[in-house]
């Protein structure tokens, strides 16, 4: 009948229901959408990390930079009466005068190239050459913080060119778990020894 209050009220309730499935279903598309378009993005970031962790010629040019600036900065630091340390004007160096000191190098004379922690933590905090080789090489900014403490496992106070090299490359890229188990060993080797 004309003037029935349950027909419109049906209706009023059918047009509800309708906006809200059709709101709910939206939502789920949307977020399914949203779900692979993160998950494409974050395959692809991990695509690009690894390519970058496996490039032999990033890693070469890099830690070659690296080294050689460092030494640079090592050879040219001086201690003021207050033991804090500066570093003199021309150790800052341009780009076309990198990797000169490591071209007059032999491989055995490198090694035996020592840079000491004050360097390193100075070089971190006022060089942006090195903090930008670094972002370069996929070492995290936290793990900057400490780095010539990481880096020297002998704790002598000096970081040779080999405790250099072989510490930043286990430092790139995320942490893995086999990070984490191999410490693991060590640890327990080192109980046994103990026992």
């Amino acid at each position: 009948a004309k003037g029935d209050p349950t027909g419109a009220l049906l209706g009023m309730a059918l047009s509800c229901l309708i906006f809200i499935s059709s709101i709910g279903l939206f939502n789920i598309i949307s977020a399914v959408f949203m779900e692979r378009v993160l998950e494409y993005a974050s395959e692809k970031r991990l695509q690009k990390q690894h390519q970058r962790l496996t490039d032999k010629n990033l890693w070469h040019k890099n830690i070659a930079k690296l080294i050689d600036l460092l030494l640079q900065l090592h050879k040219n630091h001086d201690k003021t009466m207050l033991g804090e340390m500066w570093f003199e004007e021309d150790a800052v160096m341009s780009q076309p005068t990198l990797c000169l000191t490591l071209k007059s190098e032999t491989l055995e004379s490198l090694k035996a190239k020592k840079i000491s922690r004050e360097v390193i933590d100075q070089a971190l905090l006022e060089n942006q050459d090195v903090a930008k080789i670094l972002s370069d090489l996929d070492i995290e900014p936290q793990d900057c913080v400490n780095l010539a403490d990481t880096l020297d496992y002998d704790n002598s106070g000096d970081i040779d060119v080999l405790e250099l090299v072989m510490g930043i490359q286990r430092m790139r890229g995320p942490s893995r778990r086999s990070d984490t188990v191999a410490v693991d060993l060590m640890v327990r080797s080192m109980q046994l020894r103990i026992d």
